[in-house]
């Protein structure tokens, strides 16, 4: 779906996405005791850059946004930015990507949940609505499938906000990215008035 807005709320929903992605960051840096940075942030009402050319295959997290606004985001992490985040998480359970311990799948869904929420609270707060993420989803897709689907999944959404949440210490850069339908720009205009 291809909308036209004005540089305003292009400006607004930029604001409004980096500091949620400051609040994914810090619950991320969190959980995982390291420090993240939110890195390539990308903002589009097209289709998105692919910041996930990089992924021969990937765990795709999904969590759809409901309330006041409407929406998914997404936690995108190859084989070993998985493998890295569950053992940062303590599962100690040897790692196999091709099949997850229901411990391994747990720490990534509990991971997708705390991110999402730590970015939908700030969006919550910020525009005074009341919006929340729906439980999880976990998948593994290969380049062409992930490809696939985020064509699909732009062409039904307004506002596409691309990430990555970068670590120094692992060189690891898990992909962030978030659809929103057009009601969101509703509700920043709203809180603005």
């Amino acid at each position: 779906m291809t909308n036209v807005f004005n540089d305003y709320d292009v400006a607004a929903v930029r604001d409004l996405m980096n500091g949620a992605l400051l609040q994914a960051a810090d619950a991320f840096s969190k959980m995982v005791n390291d420090t993240l940075e939110v890195k390539e942030v990308n903002l589009t009402c097209t289709q998105p850059v692919d910041l996930f050319a990089h992924y021969t295959e990937a765990f795709l997290l999904t969590t759809e946004v409901k309330g006041e606004i409407q929406g998914k985001s997404y936690l995108l992490l190859d084989n070993e930015e998985a493998q890295v985040a569950i053992a940062k998480m303590r599962v100690n359970d040897p790692f196999n990507a091709d099949e997850l311990t229901i411990f391994q799948k747990s720490a990534l869904l509990e991971l997708d949940n705390v991110l999402s929420a730590a970015a939908l609270t700030w969006v919550a707060n910020r525009l005074n609505i009341f919006c929340y993420g729906d439980v999880p989803h976990l998948q593994k897709l290969t380049h062409t499938e992930i490809q696939s689907f985020f064509k699909a999944e732009a062409d039904t959404s307004s506002w596409i906000i691309e990430s990555k949440l970068y670590s120094h210490k692992d060189q690891t850069s898990p992909s962030f990215i978030w659809l929103f339908e057009p009601d969101m720009i509703y509700a920043i205009k709203k809180s603005t008035k």
